[in-house]
C-alpha cells in the first residue's frame, strides 16, 4: 500500500482506502488484512491513530482458511487475536468471530471443531455455531 495517492487517484475509487495516509487519518469501517499486517499495525507507531480512532468499535473478525491454523500457527493466531481485542479496547463478548474453510471437517467433527474455534477466538463454547453448506449444481 503506498503512503499517499494523488487526489485524482483517490477520487477514482472513493469507496476504497488505498493509501496509508488516508487509512491512518480516517480508518474505514471495514479493514481487510492478513495476520502479518495486523501484527505490524499493532506494533508500528505510525498506525497508532488507527487504533486510537477505533477504540471500542471492533465488531467482527473473519478468519479465512481456518483449517490452516494448526499447532504453533494456531497458538500464534490465538494470541494475536487477544492482542487485537486489547488494542481495540473490546472484549471477546463484543466481537463476532467468523471462521471459514472449504475443507474444515464433516458434521461428525462438529463438536471438536466448535471447541477448536472457541479456543482460537478465546470465547466460551456456547458462542460458537457451526454452519455447514453444500454445493448446489
Amino acid at each position: 500500500t503506498p503512503n499517499e495517492l494523488s487526489s485524482r487517484e483517490t477520487a477514482a475509487t472513493p469507496e476504497q482506502v488505498q493509501d496509508r495516509k488516508r487509512l491512518r487519518s480516517d480508518p474505514p469501517p471495514i479493514l481487510v488484512t492478513n495476520a502479518t499486517m495486523l501484527e505490524y499495525m499493532l506494533l508500528r507507531p505510525d498506525d497508532r491513530s488507527i487504533l486510537e480512532q477505533s477504540q471500542g468499535k471492533l465488531r467482527w473478525i473473519v478468519l479465512d482458511e481456518a483449517h490452516t491454523y494448526l499447532g504453533s500457527n494456531a497458538a500464534e493466531i490465538g494470541m494475536l487475536l487477544r492482542r487485537v481485542l486489547l488494542a481495540f479496547g473490546v472484549e471477546s463478548t463484543d466481537v463476532r468471530f467468523v471462521a471459514t474453510s472449504a475443507t474444515m471437517g464433516s458434521a461428525e467433527a462438529r463438536e471438536e471443531l466448535r471447541g477448536y474455534l472457541a479456543d482460537l477466538a478465546g470465547v466460551p463454547l456456547d458462542r460458537v455455531d457451526f454452519v455447514t453448506g453444500r454445493r448446489v449444481a
